[in-house]
C-alpha cells in the first residue's frame, strides 16, 4: 500500500502482543507518537483500524493529536485497499456533535414546555377558582331573585285580591 501511494517508510512499529483493547502500556505506539511530534513521520498505515486502537475515546485523542500534528493515517485491509479514516471519524464526530446539539437543544424544549404545563396548571387552578367563586355568587343571586318573585307573587296576590288596579301588573 506504501509503494503504491507513494508513502516512503521512515519505520514500522510493531507492537505484539499487546492488544489496543487492554489498554496495556504500548511503548511502540508511544514512540510512534513521539515521532509524529518530532515531524519523523507524517502518515500511519495500519493493516485494521480496529488493530490500531479500540475505544471511541482513544479515536478522538488520535484523530486530534494527528490534526495537531499535521498527519493522517490510512489503513489496508483485505477488504478496503486504502481508508482516510480522519475523514471517517471526522464526519463520525460531526454527527456525534448534530444529535449532541439537537439532544441540548431538545432539552431545553422540554424544559420549556415543563415549565408552560406549570404555568397553564396554575391558571387552569386559578380558573377552577374562579369558576367556583362565580357559581357560589350564582347562586347567590339565583337565591336572591328567587326570594324577591317569591316575595313579589305574594305581594301582587294580596294587592289583586284587594284592589282590581292591580291586575296589570
Amino acid at each position: 500500500m506504501c509503494e503504491y501511494n507513494g508513502y516512503e517508510i521512515y519505520k514500522v512499529y510493531k507492537d505484539a502482543g499487546i492488544s489496543a483493547k487492554t489498554g496495556n502500556k504500548r511503548l511502540v505506539f508511544e514512540e510512534l507518537l513521539q515521532d509524529i511530534k518530532d515531524t519523523k513521520c507524517n502518515i500511519i498505515v495500519v493493516l485494521k483500524i480496529d488493530r490500531f486502537t479500540r475505544s471511541v475515546y482513544d479515536w478522538e485523542n488520535i484523530i486530534k493529536f494527528l490534526e495537531e500534528n499535521n498527519a493522517y493515517l490510512d489503513c489496508a485491509n483485505d477488504d478496503i485497499n486504502t481508508i482516510n479514516a480522519n475523514e471517517q471519524l471526522k464526519d463520525k464526530n460531526n454527527k456525534i456533535k448534530t444529535l449532541t446539539e439537537n439532544n441540548e437543544a431538545l432539552n431545553l424544549r422540554v424544559k420549556t414546555l415543563n415549565n408552560t404545563i406549570k404555568e397553564k396548571g396554575n391558571e387552569i387552578s386559578f380558573l377552577k377558582f374562579k369558576i367556583h367563586d362565580l357559581k357560589n355568587t350564582l347562586e347567590y343571586w339565583k337565591d336572591k331573585f328567587e326570594k324577591l318573585i317569591s316575595f313579589l307573587h305574594d305581594k301582587l296576590h294580596s294587592w289583586y285580591d284587594k284592589d282590581d288596579k292591580y291586575i296589570d301588573v
